[in-house]
């Protein structure tokens, strides 16, 4: 974990909902903001300095989801020529990933304490999942669906360890359909099948923190929330959003963006990662190369993708004692398209997706804050974490 953990929490946790995304009719308020007085967008930074400065006495900190959800739907068809003795071959795959009613909820004691053992901390994520797809290639079908339910997965922080429990049986089950269906789409795209894993039930590993990073609400990290927070809003705004810095009458101020509209929103998605695009892109990789390899022949081709913002909005509300909450929605929609012919073969892709989340993160303060204890801590596999290994607990957490 790092020194800017706080802000690490803060916005991870709004895309754990949003690793997966797509169409859907809930309304995407979580960055809207109540009505309120204009000011000055360097009254509003100062005051948000004011109000995440007072938080540095705060020993405990709490953050818990409200109306959080994402929706990914994504269809592909790739046609392949055949050889001279070799019929071609249409691909088709479709996938979606349903994530509703989240549960998140984490609580933080001991951001003044001087001493690791005065840390500790507690995850609890929870949602109903509807994750499934199927791939057909000559009209022979393969259907992956995960169980549906509401279910997930605990963590627990100690001092300089961290504790993940994986052991709901149902979540188990999801993320073996999951790896299935991305085994089967990367074997789709490359022609290979990588490696399989197994995702351990319960695991505890050192998280990196020492007793020379403490207290962790210090005014460094205090710096570094301030100015990643005016850097995302300021970020956004450069990308055509609209900034809003409003006083509410009661106390309460919010610093926001809205963007809608972006017809191209490739820089725009520098603000995020996303999985699905990162495998899509595998996928687009693999289709130049397939190009390269026939350099040698005479080729005509069509190529288009287009990455569209529809929506995005971010929020910060604050108010005198700290941030009250930080709100984010998004919709965006992809469509590639790719055809390229030599002598009278043509191979052809095309993708379509949708994505949308949506999330307002509410911060806990003092008593509100609840921190439950790992039990049995002998029972959890103590691990060394290697990057290859950070990647797997990620993507066991997407």
């Amino acid at each position: 974990m790092k020194k800017n953990h706080i802000v690490s929490i803060a916005m991870l946790s709004l895309m754990l909902v949003g690793c997966q995304g797509g169409v859907t009719s809930e309304p995407l308020d979580g960055g809207s903001v109540a009505k309120g007085k204009a000011i000055s967008r360097e009254e509003c930074r100062q005051k948000l300095e004011n109000s995440i400065e007072a938080m540095a006495d705060d020993d405990a900190i709490g953050l818990s989801l409200e109306n959080a959800f994402s929706h990914y739907q994504m269809t592909m068809t790739k046609q392949v020529p055949g050889g001279k003795n070799h019929a071609g071959k249409e691909i088709q795959m479709e996938c979606h990933s349903n994530i509703d009613d989240v549960v998140f909820n984490v609580g933080l004691r001991g951001l003044t304490a001087s001493e690791l053992d005065q840390l500790n901390g507690s995850l609890e994520v929870a949602a109903s999942f509807d994750i499934g797809g199927k791939v057909t290639i000559d009209g022979q079908e393969k259907e992956h669906q995960s169980p549906k339910g509401s279910y997930g997965f605990n963590g627990y922080l100690a001092g300089d360890h961290c504790y993940l429990d994986f052991s709901n049986t149902k979540f188990q089950e999801m993320i073996d359909g999951k790896r299935e269906q991305d085994d089967d789409f990367e074997e789709f795209c490359k022609g290979q099948r990588p490696e399989n894993h197994v995702a351990p039930e319960k695991v505890s590993f050192k998280n990196g923190i020492t007793a020379d990073m403490l207290p962790i609400m210090s005014k460094e990290n205090l710096d570094l929330l301030i100015s990643s927070i005016s850097t995302k809003i300021e970020d956004v705004a450069s990308k055509g959003g609209t900034v809003q810095a409003l006083d509410h009458g009661d106390g309460s101020y919010s610093y926001s963006v809205e963007l809608e509209s972006l017809e191209d929103g490739e820089e725009f998605l520098e603000e995020f990662e996303f999985d699905d695009l990162v495998e899509l892109e595998d996928m687009v990789d693999l289709e130049d190369d397939i190009e390269d390899a026939l350099s040698g022949h005479h080729k005509e081709g069509h190529l288009r993708g287009d990455l569209a913002v529809n929506a995005y909005n971010i929020a910060f509300v604050f108010d005198a004692e700290g941030i009250s909450s930080i709100g984010v929605s998004l919709d965006l929609s992809y469509l590639y398209e790719k055809t390229f012919t030599y002598g009278n073969q043509t191979h052809s892709t095309s993708v379509e997706m949708n994505y949308t989340l949506n999330g307002k993160l509410n911060f806990l303060l003092d008593s509100e804050v609840e921190v439950k204890a790992v039990e049995n801590p002998e029972a959890y596999q103590e691990i060394v974490l290697t990057e290859e290994d950070k990647e797997e607990l990620l993507d066991i957490i997407d």
